[in-house]
Formats: C-alpha cells, structure tokens, sequence
C-alpha cells in the first residue's frame, strides 16, 4: 500500500549548500518510487515563492511566514500556530510518516506536535550546525543554551535521529539519545551528474587557467570553521621548492583572504572565485559553472576545522580528485580515516604543505584518484535511498 510521506524543512532551494540539496535528493528520489510514495515537502514561505513548483517530481507546500522568528521570541505562540497548520494538514493527508530535516527549529517543533497530537512514526536528520557546537570557533546553534534546551528536551522523541557520520552519532549520545534510535546514513550523490565531456584543456582555456600549472582546489563559504586562511602560509612554503602551482578558492567571501594574500606577496599563487550558484537558471544542480572548477583541477584541498559530513569531498571524489583534508570530524569519516585520501592534522601547516608535495608525484596522484573513484561508489544516491525506504516499511 502507498505510504504518504510528510518531509518538512526550516531551509530549500533555492538556497544551496548540504542541507537543502540532501533533503532535495532524498524528497526527488523517494518520489520516484511511484508506486510505494506519495511524498509532501513542507519548506519555508520564503523558499516557497521562490520555486517554480512544476520543476519537481513531489508536492510542495508552504509553510507559514515568520514561523522562525516567532520561535525565537516566544515558544508557546509559534508551537500553537505550527501544531495547527501540521495538525489540519495531517487530517487532509493522513501522512503515514515523517521526515524532519533539522534538530532546530523543525526537528523540535514537530517532536512537540507528534507528542500531542500523532503516533505516526518520525525521523529526524541532523545535518550540521543544529546539532554541532565548537565554542572555539563560535559555531552552532546549540551555543544558544535556550536552543541546547529545547534540542535536549524534545530531539528523544523522535522514532529515529539520522546520523550522517560518527561524529554526529556522538553528539546525538551525549545529549541522551540511545544508540537503537540512532541510524548512520550518508548523504548521497548522482555521480552520473558529475561527469562532463569537456576535456581539462579546454576548460582550463575556457576559465583563463594556465596549462602548465598544478592545480589545487578549494571550495566553500570562508567561514572559521572552514580554516581557508591555513592555505596561505602553506602557499609560502610550498613556493619554496615549485613555482609552478595555483591555489584555487571558490565561495562565498573568498575575497575576504585579500588582504592577508597581499600582506605575503602571494597573489601569484591565488585564485579567488565568487560564490558560484549550486543552480542553474532551470534549478538543475550542481551547476556546470561550478563543476568545470573542479574539473579544471588536480588536487582537491579541504582544510576544514569541523564538519558534520563535508558534501564538498564526495563531489570532488565524483569529479574524480584525488582529497587531502584535515582530520576534522566529517572529513575524516569521508575518506574513512585516510584510506581513501590524505590527512593532515588540524591547523598543521607542515603537515598540510607534506601532503600537497606528496600528491603532485603522478603515481601518488593516480592512486588516490583511483581511491576517489572507488569511495564515491559508497555514497551512491541509489544505494542511500534504499536505507530510507527500509526505515520507511519498517524493515
């Protein structure tokens, strides 16, 4: 019998980053399953006006306005009105089952709807900073003890928390949650989506890149967590022994390292790209712009203090780069603790620097992207779906 599936979400398209493409790809590829699924996505007034609705293969709906920022003032009035907008929509539909993307503000405002109102089973998946918190770095919600509060209070309920690495896992056991109500499931990819005809000769010409330039290649929004500015004084030591090598940066506030580039006479050895859009005019993604910087490249560098899963290091495994990273929580789970990439310890700029030389020897280079190839196969959207499904049917 087809079940209908509730999926709500605080954040969609057509903002871009690992949590609205995961909810997009687990919402895009549950529907597919036609005969099992009836799937009924529940986004933001704000994303909502914002989509072209013929575009997806599931329902939208709208959530109503300001629901966010009521949370934030007053609990009781947002919970009242989000208890009777969910309440009068699972009367229409009789959802069968919830997904819930985020442990806040979603993932305790549905706990406390599903607590009073419905049986149906729940999942919760908690993709980063809901659920991390790194005071170092002033990063999470949680960092808010009003937010930590209700997290603890009402994420128990929930039938299932979907880890999406170990390091989740362990912060979902240490504000209380059982091991049984913790499900480790990845975020996917289409690999197929990645590959593109064009040569890398081509593309290089075609984005201005010299031929003769080793390319290591960097991207995402320049946020602490993300540790970018670690890459220039690597990039002064590495022009000690090679001449012959771009650092390549992509994202939101890149041009933000200007200033500390210019301070060290390393313009040379940068380039800065825009935040590229994740979507196209006609909301298919990745969007080739941003997939010809991966291509045009040889190595893919991501020298990240924190992450819950780091999306960025599969991609650059579908595009077919050989990864070093940092052995930060997210990063390390990806590439399984080096088995299928190179890692340097956190803010360890000789350790980096050894990894970036390491990785310019062909052999060296062929093997990892070798590695990368056979990784990407463990996060094949196909096989991650099914894992969805069985929770779904309960099996």
């Amino acid at each position: 019998m087809k079940k209908k599936i509730c999926i709500i979400t605080p954040t969609f398209l057509p903002k871009t980053g690992g949590s609205q493409i995961g909810i997009f790809n687990i919402s895009k590829k549950l529907a597919e399953f036609k005969k099992d699924f009836e799937v009924h996505l529940f986004v933001p007034y704000s994303n909502y006006i914002q989509l072209n609705k013929s575009k997806f293969n599931f329902k939208i709906h709208s959530m109503p306005p300001k629901l966010w920022w009521i949370l934030k003032y007053n609990n009781k009035i947002a919970f009242t009105f989000f208890n009777i907008f969910f309440f009068i929509f699972f009367l229409k539909y009789k959802f069968d089952f919830t997904i819930v993307n985020l442990a806040y503000p979603t993932g305790v405002m549905f706990s406390n709807f599903a607590k009073k109102f419905k049986k149906n089973p729940f999942i919760i998946i908690c993709p980063g900073e809901d659920i991390q918190k790194n005071k170092k770095i002033d990063y999470g919600l949680r960092l808010d003890p009003h937010i930590d509060y209700l997290v603890k209070k009402y994420l128990k309920h929930a039938d299932f928390l979907i880890a999406l690495t170990k390091g989740i896992k362990k912060e979902f056991t240490k504000i209380g949650i059982s091991k049984k109500n913790i499900k480790e499931i990845n975020y996917g990819i289409d690999e197929k989506i990645y590959s593109i005809k064009d040569s890398k000769s081509k593309i290089r010409d075609n984005l201005k890149i010299p031929q003769n330039k080793f390319i290591y290649f960097c991207c995402g929004r320049n946020h602490p967590k993300k540790n970018f500015k670690i890459l220039i004084p690597a990039a002064l030591e590495l022009k000690k022994k090679y001449k012959d090598f771009l650092i390549m940066i992509t994202g939101k506030n890149t041009k933000k390292l200007i200033p500390l580039i210019k301070q060290n006479k390393l313009e040379k050895y940068f380039i800065l790209n825009n935040e590229v859009s994740y979507l196209d005019k006609n909301f298919r993604f990745p969007n080739k712009k941003l997939l010809l910087h991966f291509k045009a490249s040889d190595a893919f560098v991501f020298p990240s203090n924190l992450e819950t899963f780091g999306i960025v290091l599969i991609e650059a495994m579908a595009c077919n780069l050989p990864i070093i990273t940092s052995d930060a929580e997210g990063c390390v789970d990806v590439i399984d603790k080096g088995k299928f990439g190179m890692i340097f310890k956190k803010n360890n700029t000789k350790e980096l620097v050894s990894k970036m030389i390491e990785i310019r020897n062909k052999k060296t280079k062929l093997r990892y992207k070798l590695r990368s190839k056979k990784r990407i196969k463990d996060f094949a959207l196909s096989n991650i779906i099914l894992e969805y499904k069985k929770l779904l049917f309960n099996d």
